[in-house]
């Protein structure tokens, strides 16, 4: 069973934060950044944003739904489920924009919102079967023509 991420882990998201930013540089840059220039890696980000654009709902592809699926991916690859409070630190969100996008996430029933076991309050989140479809359908074409 998933472990429930608590406020007080934000050391561990920033070690995700760090290996996706990590995972967002080698994919976009299939080459050394030394070989590649800037023209080409902004043709790869164009390239990837366009795949974004490609399969998920219009309403969906900026970033920060992108950036919620990620986490939320990440965090259900490591067997976890990341509270509210945990992915809005992490990826810097306000409260109020925050939970809009993960209210939209979850309208377009791509995520999975339930109360912690732990806590009377907030939410963990996990990636719906949709959401797990679609987001790996998402990297594997970003892999596959990056």
């Amino acid at each position: 069973m998933p472990s429930e991420e608590t406020p007080g882990t934000s050391g561990h998201f920033a070690r995700i934060r760090d290996e996706l930013d990590a995972l967002q540089r080698r994919v976009a840059a299939s080459t050394s950044a030394e070989s590649a220039s800037p023209l080409e890696i902004a043709y790869r980000l164009r390239h990837e944003r366009a795949a974004r654009d490609a399969i998920l709902p219009a309403e969906l592809s900026g970033e920060p739904a992108w950036a919620l699926l990620l986490a939320i991916f990440v965090g259900g690859e490591e067997g976890r489920q990341p509270s509210q409070t945990a992915l809005l630190r992490h990826l810097g969100l306000a409260s109020a924009t925050g939970i809009r996008w993960l209210e939209r996430l979850e309208s377009a029933e791509l995520i999975l919102a339930r109360a912690p076991p732990t806590r009377k309050n907030g939410k963990i989140y996990g990636l719906s079967d949709k959401g797990l479809a679609l987001t790996s359908q998402l990297l594997m074409r970003i892999g596959q023509n990056g």
